[in-house]
């Protein structure tokens, strides 16, 4: 069955809202970030005909015309939410011309503008101090920078051990805070030739398998954000409790997570801030 004749009665909205995200990764590999929700349904959209975007962006807006149905507020609005989202995803792959801003509000649910630039400045005048160079600026702060970060260069040989180190220290804290489920685990591996840092892959049943890239430097004051951030208590952990509160509540439309969507931009949000959160401002 395609998308467009996937069923949107009100009994049947959030299947339709998972077939329709699940589609949108014929379209591009890596749109679902995550899914641990019915595997025969996944295999029914993978075997349908290849999707096109316009006929996407036709569903997502039939679905929003049968919210509520009879999902409870909370839940219909979550939903409404990401279906908007998809909309406007599934428009730009069709091509359609859609500004900046108004993209961010359809993918994110929120308004962005500029920042004032003496907030930029006032930012550097401090890092300049916290480097030991006061008054500097421009190509003599940058290389001021440059100097700490050589000297804050995790070897790639070592990368592995600190990652563990850092992983285990965090789990414990985070286990002694916030229950998580006894089978909850995260498997590290060190990787190379990829474009990111860190990259968490939920694998559902409370597991995760985190990819640390030492193609790219990594330094020793940014690696237990980065640990917490695709772990303790970052994704791994928001997927976990997830899966046992939300899924486990009947929650299915929670079983998805797609890539440009509000819950990305909360995900994102909430790892990153994610070292403070559990160890305080004054971790290092």
């Amino acid at each position: 069955m395609s998308p467009a004749q996937a069923s949107t009665s009100s009994s049947d909205v959030v299947t339709a809202y998972l077939r329709l995200g699940l589609a949108f990764d014929r379209i591009e590999e890596g749109f679902v970030d995550a899914y641990t929700g019915d595997p025969n349904l996944r295999a029914a959209v993978g075997n349908a005909p290849a999707p096109q975007p316009a006929e996407l962006a036709d569903v997502a807006r039939g679905l929003l015309a049968d919210l509520p149905g009879d999902l409870d507020p909370d839940r219909a609005a979550f939903v409404g939410a990401h279906l908007r989202a998809l909309e406007c995803s599934a428009r730009k792959f069709a091509g359609d011309d859609i500004g900046f801003v108004d993209e961010v509000r359809a993918y994110f649910d929120v308004d962005i503008e500029p920042e004032d630039p003496a907030i930029y400045r006032a930012a550097h005048v401090e890092l300049a101090a916290a480097l030991g160079v006061p008054g500097s600026s421009g190509e003599a702060l940058a290389a001021a920078y440059a100097r700490h970060r050589r000297a804050d260069e995790i070897p790639p040989e070592r990368v592995d051990e600190c990652v563990r180190a850092f992983s285990g220290a965090l789990r414990e804290r985070v286990r002694a805070t916030y229950p998580l489920p006894d089978s909850e685990i995260v498997d590290f591996e060190v990787v190379t030739d990829k474009p990111w840092s860190g990259f968490n892959y939920y694998l559902g049943d409370y597991r995760s398998r985190v990819a640390i890239n030492v193609d790219l430097t990594q330094h020793m004051s940014n690696l237990p954000h980065l640990i917490a951030h695709e772990a303790y208590p970052g994704h791994h952990t928001e997927h976990c409790r997830k899966e046992q509160r939300l899924v486990g509540g009947g929650q299915q439309e929670q079983t998805i997570f797609l890539v440009n969507t509000p819950q990305c931009l909360m995900a994102e949000g909430l790892a990153d801030h994610a070292l403070h959160a559990i160890v305080g401002p004054e971790w290092g």
